[in-house]
């Protein structure tokens, strides 16, 4: 019986390059994979910086609101002051104006449109018929 040893190197060497085939699509399935992790950290990291950006506009937002919200009730209280009774009467006479003499004051009824009446008491004046 004759055994040729040319089969079993020859066997060997595609059992060798087999192997090296699979540890090459391994070594490419390992570098896909760390390359995706590192997409997808890539992608997490930049939606929560987003994220963060909003919350903090919205924040900034809101204290801006409170902010004028705060003028604004003053402004109104200011406002509140100023146009009371009191304020009035006073920034009037500082003006120059008064309660008016007997003199200057005429009541005037109208009996028919366009035809008024002078009197210079009160006592003289029926009700007004448009």
């Amino acid at each position: 019986m004759v055994v040729r040893t040319t089969h079993l190197p020859a066997e060997g060497q595609i059992l060798r390059a087999q192997e090296s085939r699979v540890s090459l699509y391994r070594a490419l399935l390992a570098i896909a994979m760390i390359v995706g992790l590192t997409l997808l950290l890539g992608l997490y990291v930049y939606q929560a910086s987003l994220s963060y950006q909003v919350q903090y506009r919205i924040a900034a937002e809101n204290q801006a609101y409170a902010r004028e919200q705060r003028l604004l009730i003053l402004s109104l209280t200011d406002y509140a002051a100023a146009q009371s009774m009191d304020a009035m009467v006073q920034r009037a006479r500082a003006a120059g104006y008064g309660p008016p003499r007997p003199g200057q004051i005429r009541y005037v009824r109208l009996q028919k449109p366009g035809e008024p009446r002078v009197a210079e008491s009160p006592s003289l004046i029926s009700t007004a018929q448009p």
